[in-house]
């Protein structure tokens, strides 16, 4: 039996839950929950995103196994001590909700507001929506539902994941294919002691991903709630990363760079947009705007 610890916020239990059944696992795990203390905050490495300082005491101390982290919100770099031991991969697209329907889609430019809690997915939106209004919210997922349905947006972009573990039913939601990813969108990582590997059925691949989206982070000087996109696709023997930056009101930064394997390509990547003038809008003062 291995023992998990998760914070004591509903949405990330449930978003937990469903990847261990999706995998089979849910009989082999136990759990047990970590509070926010205020008190307990610890700011890790470079990301500036607080987590349970209590979560990782009890993995030093060996009273838990391992903690899941949703990529998003994992840090840079690790406390003394710990280590990834490995992640999962389950696809996470951006999907629209909204009340009218697919003809959200062809709306001219005008009154037609669409929010969200992501940077990236709301300035591509915006790049290809040029008239529409953007509205982003750091607020859970339930307000952002109840936004779409009796508030001030006309449609709202999730990740297909929060809709799942809600078991939302909307007539009209659209997967948005078209939107660029997140830094480590769709990546569970799994944390325990260093010399320790939780007896998980982790994903061999997904690490790899996850260990090169690390290395354009941090060649990048970048959060991974910053306002930049990172996709990989192969191409013959070669691994092609595209990359984006939106910085406010100006033209998305592209690049696109590929290599032999996909640290390299990644690394790459960072490099070009370094090159262009990317740093000031993903490690400084705009990074969060």
């Amino acid at each position: 039996m291995i023992k998990l610890g998760l914070p004591d916020d509903k949405l990330q239990q449930a978003l937990t839950r469903h990847l261990l059944q999706s995998k089979a696992l849910q009989h082999q795990v136990q759990t047990r929950l970590f509070h926010d203390d205020d008190d307990l905050r610890e700011i890790l490495g470079t990301t500036g995103v607080p987590f349970f300082d209590p979560a990782f005491e009890a993995l030093r101390s060996g009273e838990i196994d391992a903690v899941p982290l949703p990529g998003r919100f994992a840090p840079l770099y690790l406390p003394d001590g710990l280590a990834l031991a490995g992640a999962f991969y389950q696809p996470d697209p951006w999907v629209l909700v909204t009340q009218t329907g697919d003809d959200v889609l062809k709306q001219p430019d005008g009154a037609f507001t669409v929010g969200g809690f992501s940077r990236v997915a709301l300035e591509a939106w915006k790049r290809a929506h040029p008239g529409h209004t953007i509205k982003h919210v750091q607020t859970d997922v339930h307000t952002r539902l109840q936004e779409c349905s009796v508030g001030d947006w006309d449609a709202g972009i999730f990740l297909k994941s929060e809709l799942d573990v809600l078991s939302f039913e909307q007539h009209y939601d659209i997967e948005l294919n078209q939107l660029p990813s997140e830094v480590l969108q769709g990546i569970t990582l799994i944390v325990s002691r260093e010399g320790h590997t939780p007896a998980l059925p982790l994903d061999t691949e997904a690490l790899t991903t996850a260990q090169a989206q690390f290395t354009f982070l941090r060649h990048l000087g970048a959060k991974p709630t910053a306002r930049v996109s990172f996709d990989a696709e192969t191409a013959g023997n070669l691994f092609v990363v595209t990359a984006m930056v939106f910085p406010p009101g100006k033209p998305a930064i592209l690049v696109e760079r590929s290599a032999g394997t996909l640290n390299e390509a990644a690394r790459l990547a960072a490099s070009a947009l370094l090159q262009q003038g990317a740093g000031e809008w993903v490690s400084g003062p705009h990074a969060e705007d």
